[in-house]
C-alpha cells in the first residue's frame, strides 16, 4: 500500500478499515499490510512493556514483549491485543510517532493517558471483531 494515503487521519482510518473488512480482522496482516513491520521479542528492557510503536528510519515498527511474569510466555491472545493497540497508535498518533515520539504500552499506565485509553478502546472493538472499530 502506497504510504502516501497514510499522510492524513482519514487516510490511515480508511486503509485500515478496507484490510479489517477484508482480512477477517487479523491484525498481524493487516499491520503487514499497512507498511507496518510486526517484531515479537523476548528482550525488552521492562517485564511490564507490553509493546510499543516506533518509527526506525522512516519505517514503522511495532515491537511486542513475548515474555512476562503474569503470563509466561505470554499467550496469543494478548500479542494480538498489543499489535491492535499499537496499530491504533499508527492510526491515531502517526505524526508524533514519525517525529520520534514512541508510544510504550506498559501495563502499569495503559489508561493514564487519553491516548492510551483510545488506543485500549480501539484494540479491544478490534479484537471483539466490532464491525467499525475505531473511534471518532
Amino acid at each position: 500500500m502506497s504510504n502516501s494515503i497514510f499522510e492524513t487521519l482519514e487516510g490511515r482510518k480508511s486503509a485500515f478499515m478496507m484490510l479489517y473488512k477484508e482480512q477477517k480482522y487479523d491484525i498481524v496482516e493487516i499491520a503487514k499490510k499497512l507498511n507496518i513491520e510486526v517484531i515479537v521479542s523476548t528482550n525488552l528492557p521492562s517485564e511490564t512493556i507490553l509493546g510499543f510503536v516506533r518509527c526506525k528510519a522512516g519505517n514503522f515498527q511495532i515491537i511486542v514483549n513475548n515474555m512476562r511474569k503474569i503470563d509466561e510466555p505470554m499467550t496469543n491472545a494478548r500479542i494480538q491485543t498489543t499489535i491492535a493497540h499499537e496499530v491504533a497508535h499508527w492510526i491515531y498518533d502517526y505524526d508524533n510517532i514519525k517525529s520520534g515520539q514512541i508510544f510504550c504500552e506498559d501495563i502499569n499506565d495503559i489508561f493514564d493517558k487519553a491516548e492510551e485509553k483510545r488506543a485500549m478502546q480501539v484494540a479491544n472493538n478490534i479484537i471483539m471483531g466490532i464491525n467499525n472499530p475505531l473511534v471518532v
